[in-house]
């Protein structure tokens, strides 16, 4: 099934090869800047022609911070792997724009929804509607390198 009215796909439903080079962070332990579990990483969304990650599935279940038990959608640039343990860390994330962030829907998932999501991100930044796809995913939020930044600098030390 197919995500309505983008291009991104999800990785279990495609035929992408997670590189060996590339952690496969599926099923990862998801934890806030202060070291308080958030939820797991279900799934990542990409886009197949740019063969880039734009968000995290990340599963609100069994959270610690009271939050509604739901699937929501992380932009890659907001996360980063953890120095040394096999874990996401949401550094900037507060529990407020987790819990308003929209359930995530794998059967209807539009650029509307993505406006959502960065308005509980960036709310001082206008609606992206008419923003071009190509050009909505150039911001930040959607940085691959901010993912790896952590396990970058700490691979140096060793």
């Amino acid at each position: 099934m197919s995500i309505e009215n983008t291009n991104l796909e999800e990785v279990k439903k495609s035929n992408l090869n997670i590189l060996e080079a590339q952690p496969n962070i599926r099923g990862w332990i998801v934890k806030n800047g202060e070291d308080r579990v958030v939820g797991e990483v279900k799934e990542i969304l990409f886009d197949p022609h740019q063969r880039k990650v734009h968000y995290l599935v990340v599963d609100l279940t069994n959270n610690v911070l009271e939050l509604s038990e739901k699937e929501v959608l992380v932009p890659i640039g907001l996360a980063e792997l953890h120095e040394l343990n096999n874990e996401i860390i949401l550094p900037n994330v507060s529990g407020e724009q987790l819990e308003a962030l929209p359930e995530y829907d794998d059967n209807y998932f539009s650029p509307a929804t993505e406006d959502r999501i960065r308005q509980v991100f960036s709310p001082e930044e206008p609606l992206a509607s008419h923003t071009p796809r190509s050009a909505f995913y150039e911001h930040e939020h959607f940085s691959e390198s901010k993912f790896y930044k952590r396990r970058v600098e700490n691979s140096r030390f060793q």
